[in-house]
């Protein structure tokens, strides 16, 4: 019998993949697409940020502070998208350098969400590479017990764990997320943390906390099982019980171009090719 088989070919926005190489890489500037696929000189398009990214909240003096920022921000932008669509060239450097000093005075006199600013952009932090560590996790900690019942800070504190990851290492990051759960009483920011947690056990080579992970989707299911979290964390489950290469093709319908239905098993036993494509 012949058994129809799922092959999964993502597509891809590819224009980084075009972006000649570079010789010296400048500080805090990850790739972005272009607007316009020109030659363009070396040196890679600096990230920019969708507005409204962050977190709102804060004192006076930090939603001033945040307010000259995000018109330096957003000329830097413009600056970077001129620039971009002349196809390349020397892009000025983010404005996110110059304000970290000020945000961390800030940070320093106790504002919270200026520390949770200045944690989403540690790279600039003058203490040595080697102790960000150090300062990443003791803050979060220092956050999250302060501050555990500001569901907007704690939002901010999930989103920012990623980064906590490549400093501190995922068991580390877990331990943070699971002491944010047990903290906070927003059960919006739980499901959040949760969500978090189990997506960075999943991705561990770890099999246990590959196996660890699913435990957590299933315990959100059961806690919250209307919520969107609980949809994802179904189609997480779904997808690591029934995708796996060499697995049968689970069945689904669709309709065809020509406004037809369509279904996966009606081509049982021949080679089909499917591909899952979209605009990210």
């Amino acid at each position: 019998m012949t058994v129809l088989r799922l092959l999964l070919i993502p597509f891809c926005l590819s224009a980084a993949a075009s972006l000649p190489a570079q010789e010296e890489a400048k500080p805090a500037a990850p790739l972005v697409r272009p607007a316009a696929p020109a030659t363009r000189a070396v040196g890679a398009t600096p990230m920019v940020r969708p507005a409204g990214g962050e977190q709102a909240g804060g004192g006076p003096a930090f939603v001033a502070l945040r307010e000259e920022y995000d018109a330096a921000y957003t000329d830097w932008r413009r600056q970077v998208t001129a620039i971009a669509e002349q196809g390349g060239g020397d892009y000025p450097e983010s404005p996110d350098a110059g304000f970290y000093g000020r945000f961390r005075a800030l940070a320093g006199d106790g504002e919270a969400y200026a520390a949770l600013w200045c944690l989403q952009r540690l790279e600039h932090d003058p203490v040595p590479e080697p102790y960000r560590a150090d300062r990443w996790r003791g803050e979060v900690f220092a956050l999250i017990t302060d501050h555990a019942d500001d569901p907007q800070l704690m939002t901010g504190l999930v989103r920012t764990a990623m980064r906590g990851t490549r400093l501190v290492g995922e068991a580390q990051t877990v331990g943070l997320l699971r002491y944010l759960e047990g903290t906070t009483r927003n059960d919006d920011v739980v499901r959040g943390a949760m969500n978090m947690r189990a997506s960075l056990l999943g991705r561990s080579r770890d099999a246990g906390r590959r196996a660890e992970s699913g435990r957590v989707y299933a315990a959100m299911i059961e806690r919250w099982p209307d919520s969107a979290e609980a949809k994802r964390a179904k189609g997480k489950i779904f997808a690591k019980n029934n995708l796996a290469v060499g697995q049968t093709a689970p069945d689904f319908v669709g309709v065809n171009v020509d406004g037809e239905e369509l279904r996966l098993s009606d081509h049982r036993g021949k080679v089909v090719l499917i591909d899952f494509w979209g605009f990210w």
